[in-house]
């Protein structure tokens, strides 16, 4: 596996793993729900479009603004049940617990 200065990982079956850098440090802003879903909508879903990943698991925390119920609809719209997220449908967090 080879890593990209962006911050993509790359392997021969095209599955790769991208990280959202810190955008906070640049706008001083808090980030809420409404926020949160702009940068999945306007950088994010963009963003993965552009590469030819052919699978894609989405993971994140329990924060506020990942678990708002709009949040919730949208990533499920986009990801099904690749969604690893307190209230996704797929893997939850819960089943991670040891």
């Amino acid at each position: 596996m080879k890593r990209t200065s962006g911050g993509m990982a790359t392997s021969t079956n095209k599955t790769a793993a991208f990280g959202v850098k810190l955008i906070h440090k640049c706008h001083n802003v808090t980030v809420n729900g409404d926020r949160y879903r702009a940068m999945i909508t306007n950088f994010f879903i963009p963003e993965l479009n552009n590469h030819d990943v052919q699978e894609l698991w989405f993971q994140q925390d329990g924060a506020t603004c990942h678990t708002a119920r709009a949040t919730i609809d949208l990533l499920k719209d986009t990801f099904g049940d690749r969604l690893i997220s307190r209230f996704g449908p797929g893997i939850g967090l819960q089943d991670l617990v040891i």
